[in-house]
């Protein structure tokens, strides 16, 4: 059988954490307080998820409804507040650094992180 390429163990990564933020934020929007059934909400990111380092970071993601992730495009000024309330000042540096470093994916890396956010969401 075929190996899945990274691109496609990216994307099974992507919906396994997704699954888990959304569960971790019991559907409520990090933005605005919102609260729904976690199928309807969405996984937000401060820092893009182009940037490698921070696509699968927990500081980096937060429940989102759909109107502050994509309609408010991340709903930033409100994100970025709500960062430094949870993690206190420096987080939005913190991250931004993190996001500018390199990080190499490896398929080994992909398929353990893909195991391990399974197994949370099986226990949900």
């Amino acid at each position: 059988m075929k190996k899945p390429t990274i691109t496609k163990l990216k994307k099974m990564l992507d919906k396994e954490y997704s699954i888990y933020i959304r569960n971790r934020d019991n559907g409520i929007c990090f933005t605005c307080g919102k609260q729904d059934d976690i199928k309807k909400m969405q996984n937000g990111h401060y820092e893009s998820r182009i940037y490698l380092n921070t696509r699968w970071n927990d500081e980096n993601n937060h429940c989102q409804c759909k109107t502050c992730n994509i309609f408010k495009k991340g709903n930033y000024p409100k994100y970025a507040t709500q960062l430094e309330k949870m993690y206190g000042y420096g987080i939005l540096q913190k991250l931004e650094l993190l996001a500018s470093q390199e990080f190499v994916l490896t398929r080994e890396w992909l398929l353990e992180k893909i195991e391990y956010y399974k197994n949370i969401n099986e226990k949900k």
